[in-house]
């Protein structure tokens, strides 16, 4: 399938990055990166469940950085810069990079694994919906609809591909909103199998909160409901709810949060 529309975003590229600034690169040129010259760059490299991790200097900008790869597509969007942070060691960069990417990434047994609490279940989600679908080419939900050009190239690209709800992508093969849904049922079901956990509800509930500043728009309901995402309530959600609102009111009141 020819992919050389623009409507096509394409994860792993094939061809050596020629910088227009010799002494500095800029974020497309990063984002079109291939496996084999980020490997060519790396100062080190090793592998966070199943991703290939190459840490690189990329000019004065960007400085000191770290590039994610898997099976051989750019995970771009988990790149990390020292632009990012201030007056750090590059070992220091390197640990804070490591120990962010070991919190983002996960496993496929991973993703069907037990929850271990509320933030792994955001964590899980957030990656499947946004990263993993990265390791494939796609063309992405979002686009310059203005333009009439790029609307036509659109549909008669994604005519012949294949819907991805979850991941809002079509790919090129059947089988990959296939996994990705198979993915998405796994973490489902790992929530479903938490209905009687007291600390996975209340800390959901408190965590939500505060994120829909409940204390300033009273928005208890949304928080919720964000929460349950249609997990029917039992006497245990209802008790962590009650649990974890009467807590957050007394920390707003006691920290003057109005």
């Amino acid at each position: 399938m020819n992919k050389a529309n623009n409507v096509w975003t394409i994860t792993a590229p094939n061809k050596k990055v020629i910088l227009t600034n010799e002494n500095d690169w800029n974020i497309n040129e990063i984002k079109s990166l291939p496996e084999f010259q980020a490997a060519e760059m790396a100062e080190e490299t090793m592998t966070i469940k199943n991703h290939n991790i190459y840490f690189v200097t990329l000019g004065k900008y960007s400085g000191y950085s770290v590039l994610v790869y898997c099976n051989g597509h750019h995970i771009y969007c988990l790149n990390d810069y020292e632009l990012h942070y201030h007056d750090k060691t590059k070992e220091e960069l390197k640990q804070i990079y490591i120990k962010k990417l070991n919190t983002k990434l996960y496993t496929e047994s991973e993703l069907k694994a037990p929850l271990k609490s509320y933030a792994d279940y955001e964590n899980r989600n957030y990656f499947l919906r946004n990263y993993y679908g990265m390791r494939y080419n796609y063309v992405s939900f979002f686009g310059n609809f203005n333009s009439e050009e790029y609307k036509k190239c659109y549909l008669e690209t994604t005519a012949n591909l294949y819907k991805c709800n979850i991941s809002f992508a079509w790919y090129e093969l059947p089988e990959i909103p296939q996994k990705i849904a198979e993915l998405h049922n796994s973490i489902e079901t790992a929530r479903n199998n938490v209905a009687d956990d007291f600390d996975y509800w209340y800390k959901g509930f408190y965590h939500e909160f505060f994120n829909y500043e409940c204390s300033i728009g009273g928005r208890y309901d949304e928080a919720a409901a964000a929460v349950l995402r249609g997990i029917k309530p039992n006497e245990t959600i209802d008790k962590a709810y009650k649990v974890a609102k009467r807590d957050f009111i007394n920390y707003c009141n006691k920290h003057d949060i109005y």
